[in-house]
């Protein structure tokens, strides 16, 4: 790639994160989750997010995510990878990051995949140098101009039939991934504030609550390099 070999001394882009670890780490939602999107969508398509996909996608409704798989990949244990064959999981050998959530043909709403990704096609063929401009990124357009110039790039999308699961469906995705290029959506972790009227709470009492109220998750923030030297 030109522009990372111009930009090579530079310092490196980042891409910042923000994990809503409450869903992730809960097994029971994450295992509703999965059951549920194999009951409305059934399986994803992967493909490889060119600028002319739009051509080969269906004329179908669903919801979409744009993810970036770097080329980094790990040598995995023959034994790791044997367990992987008797196990109800995937031993994966790389990493990949959800960057964007989005639906097409929701309720009130019309299109398919094949029309929406055409809409994209000016961000997947921008210039990767977009990457090192310092300018911050603070609106939809800015951050889909930015970081839809990553590569390697893929595109997943899961066709769904009823306009309201699609609509359930992206709430969904977007709060339990919290995708950086859609801006925050995940809600907030909260502690309520002390009540200056409560010098010895009473067991009961509504104005001495014996117990902090919560807002369901407080994103964890992580920083990500978006280069691998």
């Amino acid at each position: 790639m030109a522009a990372l070999a111009e930009n090579r001394d530079r310092h490196s882009p980042l891409l910042e994160l923000d994990v809503p670890l409450l869903r992730l780490i809960d097994p029971r939602q994450c295992s509703h989750m999965t059951t549920k999107m194999a009951t409305i969508a059934g399986e994803w398509e992967v493909r490889v997010a060119t600028e002319r996909l739009w051509e080969e996608l269906p004329l179908e409704t669903g919801v979409y995510m744009f993810v970036w798989r770097p080329t980094l990949r790990f040598k995995v244990s023959p034994v790791l990878a044997k367990k992987a064959r008797t196990i109800p999981s995937v031993i994966p050998d790389s990493l990949s990051y959800v960057l964007y959530v989005g639906q097409t043909g929701a309720s009130g709403g019309s299109g398919s995949f094949h029309q929406r990704y055409k809409s994209y096609t000016s961000y997947l063929a921008g210039n990767p140098a977009e990457l090192w401009e310092e300018r911050p990124v603070q609106t939809r357009h800015s951050r889909l101009a930015r970081f839809l110039t990553l590569r390697p790039l893929e595109f997943w999308y899961a066709v769904v039939k009823d306009p309201n699961e699609i609509d359930w469906l992206e709430d969904q995705l977007m709060k339990l991934l919290n995708p950086p290029l859609n801006g925050p959506k995940s809600p907030r972790f909260a502690l309520e504030r002390p009540n200056p009227r409560c010098d010895a709470p009473s067991e009961g009492s509504p104005l001495c609550p014996t117990k902090p109220s919560f807002q369901p998750s407080e994103p964890l923030s992580v920083t990500g390099s978006t280069t691998c030297a």
